[in-house]
């Protein structure tokens, strides 16, 4: 008989939770047959997100866990994606998330031209849009996608770490840490040339870029991402109805 797939649905969080969250997490367990996919939900509470990401990833691999699902505490999903998201047998793939823009919601009925903007970047570095999200590629490679609903293979874990302890690592430092657990997730310091400061980066695009050097494609389910909301004071996301309003204010131009 065939095993189920087995999946940590990993949470890192720094103490708040959301209903809606919560609610999310429920809607997916219960959609998953036990005989496909069996799932446990496993949060990690702390002030460092990336030593959060760690453990998570770190428990994934070493109880025997096909998938790492990492899933933050201020968006909500479908019912239907993990089982979406595990079709599309990629080792990486995950969603892009609106910003959290407190502005944008009144710009908008205040007449403003202005599209919600998405976390992510396109193989070509441009930030992904809306626009791109609709029209491009449902399923397409990437540079990077944010952390916040994103699958992620045992196996890609694993390698990602051998690739960091030989190549990332300084030789006297390789030597020290011999047998211990190597960080996949991590804040990386660089100074780029159109900058005048020192840049830290999020671990989520340091995680996607060491995945990518390490041989691994970094993929976008566009399609679910339109239903993924970021939740905070209020709800940052792509409603219907703000798509209906573009939808009649383009056919009023037309007209």
């Amino acid at each position: 008989m065939r095993k189920p797939l087995k999946v940590l649905l990993g949470t890192p969080t720094g103490g708040v939770c959301h209903v809606a969250f919560m609610q999310s997490v429920f809607r997916v367990v219960a959609s998953c047959n036990p005989d496909d996919i069996y799932i446990r939900p496993q949060y990690c509470k702390g002030s460092n997100i990336a030593q959060n990401q760690n453990k998570l990833a770190r428990m994934a691999v070493e109880q025997g866990y096909d998938y790492l699902l990492l899933a933050e505490t201020d968006v909500t999903f479908p019912s239907h994606s993990l089982a979406r998201l595990v079709m599309h047998g990629c080792d990486i793939v995950g969603c892009s998330t609106p910003w959290k823009e407190h502005d944008l919601l009144a710009d908008r009925l205040n007449g403003k031209d202005r599209a919600p903007r998405f976390m992510g970047h396109e193989l070509d570095e441009t930030e992904i849009t809306m626009q791109s999200l609709i029209e491009g590629e449902p399923l397409r490679k990437v540079r990077f996608v944010p952390m916040g609903f994103t699958l992620i293979a045992a196996k890609a874990i694993t390698a990602i770490g051998a690739y960091r302890r030989e190549h990332v690592l300084p030789d006297t430092l390789r030597e020290r840490v011999a047998g211990k657990w190597i960080p996949v997730f991590s804040h990386v310091e660089s100074y780029p040339e159109d900058s005048d400061e020192g840049v830290i980066s999020t671990s989520d695009s340091s995680f996607c870029a060491n995945a990518r050097d390490a041989g691994f494609d970094i993929w976008l389910d566009a399609r679910l991402s339109l239903s993924i909301e970021h939740i905070g004071d209020c709800n940052y996301v792509a409603p219907e109805w703000m798509r209906e309003r573009e939808a009649l204010g383009a056919a009023g131009k037309a007209a």
